[in-house]
């Protein structure tokens, strides 16, 4: 609510509704916004409503960033390395000051391995990591690689697992695989081809 004072001294308390669009959210520093006072009935505004606002340099943009990582038994050789690069990322994205929430998923062969070796590992406050060790202690749970029988692996399955998260509308989108293998169409989802698949991201915005 604003104090506003009428014309004839009477001092009120009454709702205002800010325009957000009245300014650029993506400038750093102080700007004007304007509003509208909601008005009890036969009152009119003689001036409306600007506020002053400082937009904060804390953060320089929004992502939401989807980690699907291959962990059959071929990974051996890799998942150390995998471990400590995707370290040496979160910590740098987190460094640049981005609101970034992570997932982070696992893929085999749900083919020989189950449905269930597709599978989301989530925070402790639901899908979504907002805390960068948190996130880097759930990767390091994924050393323990097996299982992929033949060579393609059903990475479908985790893009759509992903995909199906509840993303930010105002975020930039962003999936990072990481895998040694093909990939074979066998999905829980129905999803017919890799085609499909990359259609489907792309509708969403999705960054792969």
């Amino acid at each position: 609510k604003l104090s506003v004072t009428t014309d004839r001294g009477t001092k009120k308390s009454l709702p205002v509704v800010w325009d957000s669009s009245s300014y650029n959210s993506s400038l750093i520093g102080v700007q004007t916004i304007d509003g509208t006072l909601q008005l009890p009935e036969n009152y009119e505004t003689l001036v409306e409503p600007v506020a002053t606002i400082i937009l904060s340099d804390k953060y320089v943009g929004i992502a939401d960033i989807v980690f699907i990582i291959d962990t059959t038994g071929s990974m051996y050789d890799e998942i150390n390395n995998v471990v400590k690069n995707l370290k040496t990322f979160t910590d740098a994205v987190d460094a640049r000051g981005i609101s970034t929430r992570w997932a982070l998923i696992e893929y085999r062969d749900i083919t020989c391995d189950g449905i269930a070796s597709t599978k989301l590992h989530p925070s402790s406050k639901g899908a979504w990591y907002t805390d960068v060790a948190e996130l880097q202690n759930s990767i390091s749970s994924l050393r323990n690689v097996n299982g992929g029988g033949d060579t393609p692996e059903t990475v479908i399955d985790g893009l759509e697992k992903g995909r199906l998260l509840d993303m930010r509308d105002d975020a930039g989108k962003f999936f990072i695989t990481i895998t040694d293998a093909n990939w074979k169409v066998n999905n829980q989802y129905s999803i017919p081809s890799m085609n499909e698949m990359i259609s489907k991201l792309v509708t969403d915005e999705v960054h792969t």
